[in-house]
């Protein structure tokens, strides 16, 4: 079993981790190879909270579906695929002429890993707009429509350019060009429906030869579980309609949940409230 006490360093990256696990939200991890981007992705299952008994039925229906069901047995853990940067539109997210689930439906309610994220062809990638807006995916054909599930959690990950610049000891041969260029096979509209975007830098040799961390993935998933159960009771609510997690949340929901006070925006507006609230009495006295 993977376990967070495996990665040494890296703690602005766990703490992303974490953030992204409790809320459900999507991320994005850029760094040179080697700086542990997959092995991060590979422990965010272990810090997930456990399916639900009607969350089992919604996965296990999906991989029954695609035949991936073992046993007829209920599926107990989130699913983690993480499909190969050379699938094509078909295996990421469905169809084929007999049409069965991709990988995007398979990996409904659990993660889905996409490695080396500018790798994939992007019109495959962009066929992932749809499910990461509405939770589902919607196949076509001349005489039928088929949808399928795909409330998923997306992690990706990519080395800042094409060469791997980065590294220690490697600098990137071409310049800031590179770079340019290898982020711009990634479109605006993918990256605007990814919440967390961070930096993971190389993981220097002091960091290796120190001592495991002493919390895990059980301290920290414990955390996860309570802020996803604050996030069940607040979407609970009467007319929230507005899914299971904060990254799920719509935009009315926000809206009223997240109303910052005038004394909770910061010293400058704090200072031109009270400036405009002192002309007020100035001028009515």
């Amino acid at each position: 079993m993977h376990d967070l006490r495996d990665v040494k360093g890296q703690e602005s990256a766990k703490h992303a981790l974490e953030i992204a696990a409790a809320g459900g939200h999507n991320l994005l991890m850029i760094g040179p190879p080697g700086s542990g981007k997959s092995m991060l992705a590979a422990r965010l299952p272990s810090i997930l909270p456990p399916l639900s008994t009607e969350e089992m039925l919604e996965v296990s229906m999906v991989q029954s579906l695609a035949g991936e069901l073992m046993g007829g047995k209920l599926a107990t853990e989130r699913p983690f695929r993480t499909p190969h940067h050379s699938a094509s539109m078909a295996a990421l997210v469905g169809g084929g002429s007999r049409p069965r689930p991709g990988e995007v439906s398979l990996a409904h309610l659990g993660v889905l890993f996409l490695d080396e994220l500018p790798e994939f062809q992007p019109g495959v990638l962009d066929a992932l707009r749809q499910p990461l807006e509405t939770g589902e995916i919607v196949i076509a054909r001349a005489n039928h429509r088929i949808a399928y599930p795909s409330r998923i959690q997306l992690v990706a990950a990519m080395n800042p350019c094409k060469c791997g610049g980065g590294s220690p000891g490697l600098s990137c041969r071409t310049g800031p060009r590179c770079a340019a260029d290898y982020q711009a096979r990634i479109s605006g509209p993918l990256l605007d429906r990814i919440d967390l975007q961070i930096e993971v830098p190389a993981v220097s040799a002091a960091d290796l030869v120190l001592r495991a961390p002493a919390e895990g993935s059980v301290e920290v998933r414990e955390r996860v579980a309570r802020a996803r159960k604050i996030q069940l009771e607040r979407f609970a609510a009467p007319g929230s309609m507005s899914g299971r997690t904060n990254g799920a949340c719509s935009g009315h929901v926000l809206a009223r949940i997240a109303q910052i006070s005038r004394l909770e925006r910061g010293p400058t507006y704090r200072f031109r409230y009270y400036h405009q609230h002192l002309r007020r009495i100035d001028a009515g006295s």
